[in-house]
């Protein structure tokens, strides 16, 4: 498989998110949203530019998902479990795309 910036950096999210379900301070989860944003927002250029406009709009709703504009208050506990399905996946996206 070659890594590609996109398999990168989907895997790279990836390992953020899953580190976010082990307990660290507040200002950690407020750095890594940024690092999220970016992330996503890189992932939906390319998927624009693969002509994937499905992916790339999906990509743009979990940027604006862990936007540290717009603090959605959800509990500790569902963002667990929202980063942990987002995590799994990129994950399996990248692993199980096809050709």
């Amino acid at each position: 498989m070659k890594f590609s910036n996109e398999n990168i950096i989907r895997l790279g999210l990836a390992a953020v998110l899953l580190i976010c379900l082990i307990p660290m301070p507040s200002g950690y989860f407020q750095f890594i949203q940024f690092i999220i944003v970016l992330g996503f927002a890189f992932l939906a250029y390319y998927a624009y530019e693969g002509k994937n406009t499905l992916m790339a709009v999906v990509f743009i709703l979990l940027a604006f998902l862990y936007a540290p504009i717009l603090k959605l208050g959800f509990e500790m506990t569902v963002w667990n479990i929202i980063d942990g399905v987002v995590a799994v996946g990129l994950i399996l996206l990248t692993f199980l795309k096809r050709k």
